[in-house]
């Protein structure tokens, strides 16, 4: 059967618009498959994985069952206090961060530089939600202290000679730094992240890149997994 000219013009502009919503629909499920990473439970369960987070109401904050730390391996520019589950999380973000300044700086940090962890707040910016910093489920690191490397210690190779004596690490000067011993700092700070990220230390991990977060990284057991650096 032969089409008339207005036939075929109809019948192309229902093939276009097929077309256009198959487009959409694989878009869509692209989408909700990349919010289903950044905001879909990750790995076991967790303590603190069902309690609600939305509104304000802060009565939902417990100082009382909040646990001191100063550090196990790695000591505490001062006392946080943490919620007991989060409290097993720390010891692993101390293990990593003197494994990679041991192979980059040849010796362990003295000390982790933080500013602070339980704070009874909503999240800065969005006043419907808790912070979880009010569960004391998160951390906030500025950078590190190092002493200088011990007498009859051999430094890695390539390590500038400056960064044998004592230094500190700071995420908010370093983080992009490309000076001699600015990019070794910076070099050890994206290896950091990048351990605790693919060790699944913390679900979320939060840096320079994540508005409020240019000089800390934030790390917290949230019901989900997100990495913005």
């Amino acid at each position: 059967m032969k089409l008339s000219n207005g036939r075929i013009a109809r019948a192309s502009l229902v093939l276009s618009i097929l077309v256009a919503i198959a487009m959409i629909a694989a878009s869509s499920a692209k989408a909700q498959l990349d919010l289903g990473w950044l905001f879909g439970r990750r790995g076991p369960s967790y303590a603190l994985d069902d309690i609600a987070r939305r509104g304000q109401d802060t009565s939902i904050c417990q100082p009382e069952i909040m646990v001191p730390y100063r550090g196990t391996a790695l000591r505490y520019s001062g006392t946080v206090r943490v919620h007991p589950a989060f409290l097993e999380r720390l010891p692993e973000l101390e293990r990593v961060a003197i494994e990679v300044a041991t192979e980059i700086y040849g010796r362990a940090p003295h000390r982790l530089i933080h500013a602070g962890a339980y704070n009874c707040r909503s999240v800065r910016g969005n006043r419907g939600r808790l912070s979880e910093h009010a569960l004391g489920n998160a951390l906030d690191v500025r950078g590190f202290e190092f002493r200088a490397l011990p007498r009859r210690t051999r430094a890695p190779e390539g390590l500038p000679r400056a960064l044998r004596r004592g230094f500190t690490v700071s995420l908010e000067r370093h983080w992009e730094a490309e000076s001699e011993t600015g990019a070794v700092h910076q070099r050890f700070l994206r290896t950091l992240i990048e351990r605790l990220a693919r060790e699944d230390v913390f679900r979320v991990i939060y840096g320079p890149a994540h508005p409020g977060h240019r000089n800390h990284f934030h790390f917290d057991m949230s019901p989900f997994r997100w990495i913005h650096v």
